[in-house]
């Protein structure tokens, strides 16, 4: 798509904000009105950060930006424009600085939502604002007997996997100076089937608990922080 046809109007802009409030709430979200909206031309990197800390001052606790698709093309956005190669990086950055979530669009999927009536896309996009917000798209049901174990209130489940360098790629000098990854998910929100998780640096090429124990421990104390 060229960049007039990735164009979001200013017009078409408030559609889509329509839009997508009446279809989050379609699918269960409970989704409020916009504290407010910015319809900016010619934005910039810059320009990020005074919107999020205004919008986190006015009380929301979700951003939605639509942004130009093309560097060349200064444009149109929910909250804000920016058109410089390091926008989103920096967005992720005002997004753990300022501790508020923040959601990405291309216009010119915006255009594709209020101009060519895509659902899926639509579909697409609310369920990606419904993790954000930490909703659960899809719950898993497996035989009567498995649900009713699983599903036991305060049982926690914790998966671990470890991902080693691959040593072909690495001189032999340095293996033992790289890494291995040690993976994890708990079950520790709210419904007992939603799993979040991050990682912690191991030993390079270990997996025996017994080498690897400061890591798992690492990994325990981080889940009882969530849970408490």
């Amino acid at each position: 798509m060229g960049s007039r046809e990735g164009r979001l109007n200013e017009q078409q802009f408030r559609n889509y904000i329509q839009i997508f409030l009446q279809h989050c709430r379609l699918h269960g979200m409970e989704m409020g009105n916009p504290i407010g909206y910015e319809y900016i031309h010619r934005s910039k990197q810059q320009d990020i950060e005074p919107l999020v800390i205004k919008a986190k001052n006015l009380g929301a606790t979700f951003i939605h930006f639509v942004t130009a698709d093309e560097l060349s093309y200064h444009g149109d956005y929910f909250l804000g424009v920016c058109t410089v190669v390091d926008f989103s990086a920096h967005m992720k950055y005002i997004e753990s600085q300022e501790q508020i979530v923040t959601q990405d669009l291309k216009a010119s999927t915006a255009v594709a939502v209020t101009v060519q009536n895509k659902r899926q896309t639509l579909d697409n996009i609310v369920n990606k604002a419904n993790i954000k917000m930490g909703g659960l798209n899809y719950s898993v049901h497996l035989e009567t007997n498995c649900d009713e174990w699983l599903l036991k209130s305060g049982f926690l489940i914790v998966g671990m996997t470890v991902v080693h360098p691959a040593c072909s790629m690495i001189p032999r000098k340095d293996r033992n100076s790289i890494p291995s990854v040690v993976g994890y998910s708990a079950n520790i929100k709210k419904h007992p089937l939603d799993f979040i998780g991050g990682y912690r640096y191991g030993k390079a090429d270990v997996e025996e608990v017994c080498l690897a124990f400061i890591t798992y421990h690492l990994i325990i104390v981080d889940i009882i922080c969530y849970i408490i």
